[in-house]
C-alpha cells in the first residue's frame, strides 16, 4: 500500500547535510513502493527542495500553496490546489498523508510558533508517524499511534525506512 508524504519545512535554504539526508528519506520511502505521492506547502526554502528531489524521483507531487506569495515557490505539480491561510494548509497536508517528513531549521522549544512545527504537531495528533530530517543529517522517526499499539503502520514504518522486514 503507497504511502502519501506530506512534507513541511523551514522556508530558508536546506544546508548541503539536511538537503542529502532529505533525498535519503524520500529516496527510501519511495524505492520501496512507499512513497507514491507527496504533498508540500509550496514555500520557498524546504519545500522548494522537497518538491524538486520528489519530481525528480518520480513522485505524484500535490501542491497546497498559501494565500500570500510573500514565501511562495509557484511550484507546479502534478496536482495544484487553491491557496489556503497557512493554518489551513497546514491542517490539510497533516490530514491528507500518510507519513509527515519534516525539515525544521531548529528544535521546537526554539520556534513553537513556526509553521512546520506547527504541521508537526498537528500529525502528532492525527497518528501520523513522522520523520524528523535535521540540519546536520541526522534523521528520527517517531511512530504514528498505530505502530504505538502494535498496528500495521509499525512494519510499514520499519520497512520504509530501512528496507523490508525479515522474519
Amino acid at each position: 500500500m503507497p504511502v502519501f508524504i506530506g512534507f513541511t519545512g523551514t522556508r530558508t535554504d536546506l544546508p548541503p547535510s539536511q538537503r542529502a539526508a532529505l533525498e535519503a528519506v524520500l529516496r527510501s520511502l519511495h524505492v520501496w513502493g512507499w512513497g507514491a505521492s507527496m504533498a508540500h506547502g509550496d514555500c520557498v526554502g524546504a519545500d522548494l527542495a522537497a518538491h524538486d528531489i520528489a519530481m525528480r524521483l518520480g513522485y505524484m507531487v500535490h501542491v497546497l500553496p498559501p494565500l500570500s506569495n510573500r514565501y511562495r515557490a509557484f511550484c507546479v505539480g502534478h496536482q495544484n490546489y487553491a491557496p489556503a491561510e497557512y493554518m489551513i494548509r497546514n491542517r490539510r497536508i497533516a490530514s491528507m498523508c500518510t507519513r509527515l517528513v519534516a525539515a525544521p531549521l531548529s528544535p521546537e522549544e526554539e520556534a513553537p510558533r513556526s509553521g512546520t512545527w506547527a504541521t508537526v504537531r498537528m500529525a502528532r495528533h492525527l497518528g501520523k508517524p513522522i520523520t524528523l530530517v535535521w540540519p546536520d543529517g541526522r534523521v528520527e522517526d517517531e511512530p504514528g499511534a498505530a505502530a504505538q499499539v502494535g498496528g500495521e503502520a509499525g512494519a510499514g514504518d520499519a520497512e520504509a525506512a530501512h528496507g523490508p522486514v525479515s522474519g
